[in-house]
């Protein structure tokens, strides 16, 4: 499974990537809400298991994810 991109596969344990995700670039939770524009507080959210990431949110952690792979 690819969890490089989360919309090309389903993610099975969201919490556990966001989190791989945030330490795999180097981003706390503040600032990987800055650059989704969500508050800090939906990132911890996701982290701690109580939500999912929207549709149009985890389109932008693909993008995001792209971005931060070329600028590496």
């Amino acid at each position: 499974m690819n969890q490089n991109h989360p919309n090309r596969s389903k993610v099975p344990d969201w919490p556990s990537y966001v989190k791989q995700f945030r330490e795999r670039h180097n981003l706390s939770q503040v600032l990987l809400a800055a650059k989704l524009r969500v508050e800090e507080t939906t990132v911890q959210r996701w982290e701690a298991g109580e939500r999912k990431p929207a549709p149009y949110l985890k389109r932008a952690l693909r993008d995001l994810t792209r971005e931060l792979e070329t600028t590496n």
